[in-house]
């Protein structure tokens, strides 16, 4: 029988939940061929067929998606609620998750039953944001931020058996709203298009 501080191994104190791999999006890899170039801009991942974000404190969804064949500076559309222009910088933070992965701060609860998600507020998540790129859908919902007091939003990453938590302030975008995602621009069309301009006062 040995006497060991427990300054020196502190993995003794674990849980087996902090063993949990809380890895919810994998960083992509670029291809080395162009089969895919569309997607991809500077080794990170810039193109989407749709990205939807819904939730419970959304009375109507956002839809955007990404023309790759477009001829104008503005690639990125939002087709709903209303049709307008995405601002770049805007869905460049939202797809994030695919160019710096994503992984949770911890994970509340593994194979999570119905019970679960009620508890961690997923039944009827707060807020799910569901990308479709390159034919693979991934669907990530959230509670509330904050639901526990505790700064974390809970987490589940359809496919993975795991509720995470992840903290309030890693991700702004993922409590934006249209008002944070569309472009603000005036004249979204390239200037040189323009044959005519009338100005009344």
């Amino acid at each position: 029988v040995y006497i060991v501080s427990e300054d020196n191994y502190n993995e003794f104190s674990y849980s087996p939940l902090d063993y949990v791999d809380t890895t919810m999006i994998e960083a992509v890899e670029v291809p080395e061929d162009d089969e895919d170039n569309d997607y991809y801009l500077n080794s990170e991942l810039i193109g989407f067929e749709k990205i939807i974000i819904s939730g419970a404190r959304f009375s109507h969804g956002i839809t955007m998606t990404y023309d790759q064949n477009n001829d104008e500076a503005l690639v990125y559309k939002i087709k709903a609620p209303v049709e307008t222009y995405a601002d770049d910088e805007a869905v460049t933070e939202i797809l994030s998750p695919f160019n710096d992965s994503l992984a949770g701060d911890g994970t509340y609860c593994v194979r999570p039953t119905d019970e679960d998600f009620k508890k961690y507020g997923l039944s009827n998540p707060e807020t799910v944001f569901t990308y479709v790129i390159k034919g693979k859908t991934y669907t990530l919902k959230l509670s509330k931020a904050d639901a526990f007091s505790d700064g974390y939003y809970s987490c589940y990453m359809e496919g993975i058996p795991a509720i995470f938590r992840l903290n309030t302030e890693t991700y702004e975008f993922l409590s934006w709203d249209i008002t944070d995602i569309r472009n603000n621009v005036l004249f979204a069309k390239n200037i040189d298009t323009v044959e005519t301009f009338n100005a009344k006062y």
